[in-house]
């Protein structure tokens, strides 16, 4: 038995294999292990039992995928990670790979710093991995002993966050109350609820497995290469606790939090409600923590700007009204909530009246009169006003 990690690398090519032999051999921290075609692999992969297969996506005739789908469904090796190596880079091609079970994706040619990078990354996913799996009977004592509850799982698992992120903990809070508020306002089904939550208490565990330099890095003196690596941390998130049976949907949310509402966000590149909702909340949590050296006003007003394009354009709606009314707990001193059904001639609105749309109806410290009150609730028919209406409580 290998006392370093086994990497499998199967290309047909023999200058490419020679090559990212090479590179990892340099590495000197792995047993690198190599095969031309997939009958080669099958069986060095069932005789040295790697950790991390780098297979390409052309293989001849063969399809690297065959291999992926292979050792996704072999009963020792289905927990290996999967990095596909190609020249292809279509959107496309990546969605097959991923769907198949690959990891993650580079394209060839690519720089050797960075293909490392991705390999230590990935090793430390795997470690984390067999280390949930070896304390997997003492989880499920502790499932048994809480009925099942997720709640002390979730701490351990912030607090390992806590220990490899800065200021993780106090983040994870403000999350999980940003996310429990939200869930609230849009009546979400308590399950439902309770898994968004959670999601955005581990938002960001991914980070875990990227390097420490990078981390404690102020984010105004990141590197493009820092910023490449950085935008990983979903998909490393959605690694880590996706094989875990009761997180699998975490892990769901957490590969989708960086997705943007007009496609253009990662990894997938969705587009509005494809984004689960779950995700699309986690968008907002990680863009207002990016900002977080900001006044609260300034933050609303550039979460406002990302409407339709960065953000679901209801969620900004709700979050402005968080921002300002519950983020902010002066604010609302001398001020009281009220449904927009409930509003009546006399009271003075403390801030303005926004349509689901975006549509401003009427600015803070407007008197009400009956006819704007009819107005209002003529237009909260056909672009409803989901926020709550705020009013001074002795004007």
């Amino acid at each position: 038995m290998n006392a370093r990690p086994v990497i499998l690398l199967v290309d047909d090519d023999a200058d490419s294999l020679k090559l990212v032999n090479d590179v990892l051999n340099a590495e000197g921290a792995y047993a690198v292990v190599c095969a031309s075609a997939i009958p080669e692999a099958r069986q060095l992969a069932e005789l040295h039992s790697p950790s991390l297969v780098l297979v390409d996506l052309y293989l001849g005739r063969e399809s690297g995928l065959e291999l992926v789908a292979w050792i996704r469904q072999h009963p020792l090796l289905h927990d290996a990670m999967v990095m596909m190596l190609t020249g292809a880079g279509e959107t496309e091609t990546k969605l097959k790979g991923y769907e198949a079970g690959v990891d993650d994706y580079i394209v060839k040619p690519f720089p050797p710093a960075e293909f490392l990078s991705r390999i230590r990354a990935l090793m430390r996913i795997k470690k984390m991995q067999d280390q949930l799996k070896a304390d997997g009977a003492e989880l499920k004592r502790l499932n048994t002993a809480l009925g099942e509850h997720l709640d002390a799982l979730t701490a351990l698992l912030v607090n390992i966050v806590s220990l490899r992120v800065p200021d993780a903990a106090a983040r994870s809070q403000r999350a999980g109350a940003y996310a429990r508020w939200m869930c609230s306002r849009l009546n979400l089904p308590a399950e439902n609820s309770h898994t968004i939550v959670l999601a955005a208490k581990l938002h960001e565990i991914g980070k875990v497995v990227i390097a420490d330099e990078v981390l404690r890095k102020d984010r105004a003196t990141w590197t493009k290469e820092d910023k490449e690596v950085m935008a990983q941390f979903p998909l490393f998130g959605h690694m880590i606790v996706g094989n875990v049976p009761q997180l699998r949907e975490v892990g769901h949310l957490l590969r989708h939090q960086a997705e943007n509402v007009d496609g253009t966000g990662s990894p997938d590149h969705l587009i509005k409600d494809q984004i689960p909702l779950g995700s699309r909340i986690l968008r907002i949590v990680n863009a207002i923590e990016e900002r977080g050296a900001l006044d609260l006003g300034t933050i609303r007003q550039q979460i406002a700007a990302g409407r339709s394009t960065m953000f679901d354009s209801r969620l900004v709606q709700l979050t402005e009204e968080y921002l300002l009314a519950v983020a902010d707990p002066d604010w609302i001193q001398g001020k009281r909530e009220v449904p927009v059904q409930s509003l009546e001639a006399g009271m003075v609105l403390a801030a303005d009246l926004v349509t689901s749309g975006g549509i401003k109806l009427l600015p803070a410290d407007t008197a009400l009169t009956s006819g704007m009150i009819e107005r209002i609730l003529s237009r909260h028919s056909v672009d409803p006003i989901i926020t709550r209406a705020y009013v001074h409580q002795n004007r």
